[in-house]
């Protein structure tokens, strides 16, 4: 980046998307989000999100909850020292804190059994798997199969509303 990082364009930019009702979710690096982070809260971002290989201690945290005034948002990575952070340090910094791949290596482990198990029995009725599946109503819920149909039924009915 040829220009620095201009505090008067960080608000701008936080004010335009909570202005469109969206979510100001604002990551940083310890330098910008010390520097940055009293600024970053006051114009209201929802989630201030510290860059987790980017800082390397709970102090670092702490100093960045203190300096945003307000409770971070945590994503816990297996294997760096923040998932190794105990109950008591994380309610310290973060208003949440999330294990963000936990559910895709779980989803990947169970695709493979699944298949694995599938590809024994070629051919054969499909049974009961390993590991249980979704029924299609649970699955149709995850997914806001209600809602995408709304929104088929809508741009349906006003054409000129799908801006492709």
């Amino acid at each position: 980046y040829s220009q620095p990082v201009r505090e008067d364009l960080i608000r701008q930019r936080i004010a335009e998307i909570k202005q469109q009702g969206g979510i100001a979710a604002v990551s940083a690096t310890p330098v910008a989000a010390l520097r940055f982070g009293k600024a970053i809260a006051e114009a209201g971002a929802d989630l201030i999100q510290p860059i987790t290989p980017t800082f390397s201690s709970h102090a670092d945290l702490v100093k960045l909850r203190q300096v945003c005034g307000r409770p971070l948002s945590l994503q816990l990575m297996e294997g760096t020292w923040m998932a190794k952070m105990d109950r008591a340090q994380i309610q310290a910094v973060a208003g949440m804190a999330t294990y963000p791949i936990v559910s895709l290596l779980t989803v990947v482990h169970a695709l493979r059994t699944n298949l694995a198990a599938l590809a024994e029995r070629c051919g054969q009725p499909m049974g009961d798997l390993p590991v249980p599946r979704a029924t299609m109503a649970e699955f149709k819920q995850v997914i806001g199969w209600a809602d995408l149909e709304q929104l088929q039924a809508r741009l349906e009915l006003n054409p000129a509303s799908n801006t492709r």
